[in-house]
């Protein structure tokens, strides 16, 4: 049996994280893992990138470069020895929304790096992000758009996003939003906070969120993902 791999994420106070176990025997339970490409502690000298892995790998990778070394080489190293025939569960830190999108069904599909216009020249970005598409499959049972200031619990399975009315794919018409009775009460507020040291804002629901570009004022984001509460950003130094 492998030792849990670290989660090789520095912070102030403590430099590794390890699996917690019942994580891990839920997931070996699964897998039945023989090799550790991750080990904790490290043996001497030991590469896990040039390392040959086993038939079934659990991957829990530095979540910053160490040495040069971090989750994209390991996510390369993971589909070279997949090809191989090998099993490998990798375990990389993702943004809330994203699980959010998984667990709703969405479909996931890479675009590649897109060069976004610039609304004014329509000039390509620069250096554009990778970019990925998640796909909700439309169904007529389903609140599929709303954006009015209020909280729709029933959009996202309780994700409470702001709306407007459900759109009925059948006839293309938009109908009164069920819960517009709530429109009328004050908005719930999330409170924000940009933490410095890895550039993302702490929500005041419990979460995490990055801009790619900007922030959430140069972005026009004045509801949070999560909750669907109004954000109200707290601005280190301001009085």
């Amino acid at each position: 049996m492998t030792q849990q791999p670290q989660h090789n994420r520095t912070l102030k106070w403590e430099p590794h994280w390890i699996t917690p176990p019942e994580l891990y025997k839920k997931l070996d339970d699964e897998f039945h893992f023989n090799y550790d490409p991750c080990p904790f502690p490290k043996p001497k000298d030991y590469n896990g990138i040039e390392a040959n892995w086993g038939t079934s790998n659990y991957v829990n990778p530095p979540f910053h470069p160490e040495n040069g070394i971090g989750p994209t080489a390991f996510v390369r190293k993971a589909i070279e020895e997949n090809k191989k025939g090998k099993t490998v569960v990798l375990t990389i830190p993702t943004q809330s929304y994203v699980n959010l999108l998984l667990e709703a069904g969405a479909e996931l599909r890479s675009l590649g790096r897109v060069k976004w216009l610039h609304t004014v020249t329509r000039e390509p970005m620069k250096g554009p992000s990778p970019i990925t598409a998640f796909i909700l499959r439309s169904s007529p049972n389903r609140l599929q758009h709303c954006d009015h200031e209020c909280v729709c619990p029933d959009y996202f399975d309780g994700g409470g996003f702001p709306c407007d009315g459900i759109l009925i794919p059948e006839i293309g018409k938009r109908e009164k939003c069920p819960h517009d009775t709530r429109a009328s009460l004050p908005a719930a507020s999330c409170t924000w906070k940009l933490d410095d040291v890895y550039g993302m804002y702490e929500t005041g629901c419990g979460n995490a969120f990055e801009c790619i570009e900007g922030d959430i004022e140069e972005n026009n984001f004045k509801f949070c993902p999560y909750c669907g509460g109004r954000i109200k950003e707290i601005v280190e130094g301001a009085q």
